[in-house]
């Protein structure tokens, strides 16, 4: 206690239990800001780009279904595109909802390609029972492989755009583990730093009641 060993023991007392008080409240309020920092990010984790998330595996998976539709009439297993083209709208639905998230802004050039695509894969497909009713097979193969190229760079796309969406996620979740780690550390430091002082208080309190007793 030699910091104030110089002053009469009230004022003593009165500055190690400011002191000590002190390190109480930051404690507190490094706790209270840790758990806030932390529930603010999980928040925007969740409302956020949680959406775009599931969007993006949605899209992915419906990008893949048109995929898996169009080999299948290709290989002759589907009479007409019907189910191409149902597959195609429900993807536009998806894109649609999608790019109206709060969070789709940041992915606004990922969607709005997919899009770009869907639309030309949509006019290819629609086409492509007519060009096959003909006898222009140099059409028809032209018009095929449009289809399988504009399919192949939407599911490229779509895994892309999954892909980027859970990486910021896991900077977030990362970042807030990071947040939580450091509060815990200085909570830490700050609580045996207040134990250290209560401990000295005792001790000075007790060596104060020996003095006092042996006047």
């Amino acid at each position: 206690m030699a910091l104030f060993a110089g002053q009469p023991a009230g004022i003593q007392i009165k500055k190690w239990l400011i002191i000590l008080v002190t390190l109480i409240v930051v404690v507190n309020v490094m706790a209270a800001a840790s758990l806030v920092v932390v529930q603010m990010s999980m928040s925007d984790i969740q409302g956020r780009y949680l959406p775009v998330m599931i969007s993006a595996g949605e899209i992915s998976t419906q990008v893949h279904q048109a995929q898996a539709s169009l080999y299948k009439y290709l290989g002759e297993y589907l009479p007409d595109t019907v189910e191409v083209e149902q597959n195609t709208a429900v993807l536009e639905e998806t894109l649609e909802g999608a790019m109206k998230l709060e969070a789709a802004g940041e992915w606004l050039s990922e969607l709005e390609a997919i899009r770009g695509n869907l639309a030309k894969y949509r006019v290819v497909v629609s086409s492509l029972p007519a060009i096959g009713a003909g006898t222009d097979w140099g059409e028809v193969d032209e018009f095929r492989s449009q289809a399988v190229v504009l399919g192949r760079s939407m599911e490229e796309q779509a895994t892309s755009l999954k892909a980027g969406v859970g990486a910021r996620i896991r900077t977030k979740a990362e970042r807030s583990l990071r947040i939580s780690s450091s509060a815990v550390v200085v909570f830490l430091c700050f609580l045996g730093l207040s134990a250290f002082i209560t401990g000295l208080l005792l001790v000075w309190w007790k060596q104060f009641q020996d003095m006092i007793l042996n006047l």
